[in-house]
């Protein structure tokens, strides 16, 4: 190609054609413009290209990270709620003295341990680290990323905080007013005298008053850690087009709905009792409900879980579970929800659309 266009140059050169030479070096400089700007694009699509695969590398860390952070909220309140469910029969005394002694080692740490709930944030720290390369595509994943490992964050520590100075200023008191405290071990049979003092002390009761009212504060922080955390692992799952079988813990939380039709359920609801509009939604291939004052980048709603048929509830949030009307058509008009809490309570709503 050079040398065909150098024989072009030289033929112009011997016929002296200056204007036709003229325009044949115009033509060629901008042939050379011309190629290097393909050049440049190609480089920069290539660069893009290479940002990408790094992204989608990344974010693919931040789910594993997310994954693991699902699981050890999952961990921490399937505790929190044996120890509450053991309260419960403690201040309302459904259960036998025995109980209690049949259950002691557990029993005597409730309010003298604390459960410490952390975010793993390898793949978010990364990502912040690389931030330049990330187009403004993933500005709606960064957003909410950002909130749950920034603010949510920040609830956690001041929870965490507040955790650790309520058991240790128990603990220091224990130490100052009982002998026993100093041989004391979780795992260990204990004499007789601790037995009475945790089960007959209005002291140790007050203490665990105190005790659950923060931890259930504590419980809620961490339920909205983890129902924010699936929705950007669900986020992230569509944008990687991850078409792999969901994890074991997320198929825990019934997103697959597979005795549903879950288009039947999509719509505007009028809650008849409150007399507020809800609306159900599919997002990133589940069911969020939601109100329209919550249509915000930070909160998309609550995730639904399937419970069996025409039946579905909160994914994080044992109550209310929601059964769904159909008329002789078969064609869904509404829906009444339940308070396991409260047998008596229920919530009825028809369907707009």
């Amino acid at each position: 190609m050079i040398k065909f266009f150098r024989k072009i140059r030289q033929k112009l050169l011997v016929e002296k054609s200056f204007n036709k030479y003229l325009f044949y070096a115009v033509g060629e400089i901008i042939l050379v413009v011309i190629g290097i700007l393909i050049a440049l694009q190609i480089n920069n699509w290539n660069e893009e290209q290479n940002n990408e695969q790094k992204v989608i590398k990344i974010l693919k860390q931040v789910q594993k990270d997310l994954l693991n952070d699902i699981q050890e909220a999952q961990y921490f309140s399937d505790g929190w709620e044996k120890q509450d469910k053991m309260l419960t029969h403690f201040f309302k005394a459904t259960k036998p003295e025995q109980y209690y002694r049949d259950n002691f080692s557990y029993f005597k740490i409730i309010g003298l341990a604390t459960t410490r709930f952390v975010q793993n944030r390898q793949g978010f720290n990364r990502l912040n680290e690389q931030i330049d390369i990330v187009s403004s595509k993933y500005d709606a994943i960064l957003s909410k990323l950002s909130r749950l490992y920034n603010e949510r964050s920040d609830f956690l520590n001041k929870n965490q905080t507040v955790s650790n100075n309520l058991v240790q200023d128990y603990r220091i008191y224990l130490h100052n007013n009982y002998d026993w405290m100093e041989n004391f071990k979780a795992n260990e049979e204990s004499p007789e005298e601790v037995f009475t003092y945790f089960y007959s002390s209005k002291k140790h009761r007050k203490n665990l008053v105190k005790y659950r009212a923060f931890f259930n504060r504590y419980h809620n922080q961490v339920s909205g850690v983890k129902n924010q955390s699936l929705l950007c692992y669900l986020m992230i799952r569509k944008i990687t087009n991850d078409t792999s079988e969901l994890p074991k813990v997320i198929k825990s939380f019934g997103l697959e709905y597979s005795n549903n039709n879950i288009e039947d359920f999509i719509g505007n609801y009028f809650i008849k009792k409150d007399s507020v509009s809800k609306f159900i939604e599919k997002k990133y291939g589940v069911l969020f409900w939601s109100t329209p004052k919550q249509r915000e980048l930070y909160f998309e709603g609550y995730i639904l879980r399937e419970y069996g048929k025409d039946s579905l509830g909160f994914v994080f949030a044992n109550i209310y579970p929601i059964k769904f009307l159909r008329d002789t058509k078969n064609k869904v008009t509404g829906f009444k929800a339940y308070d396991i809490h409260n047998s008596g309570n229920t919530i009825e709503a028809i369907k707009l659309d």
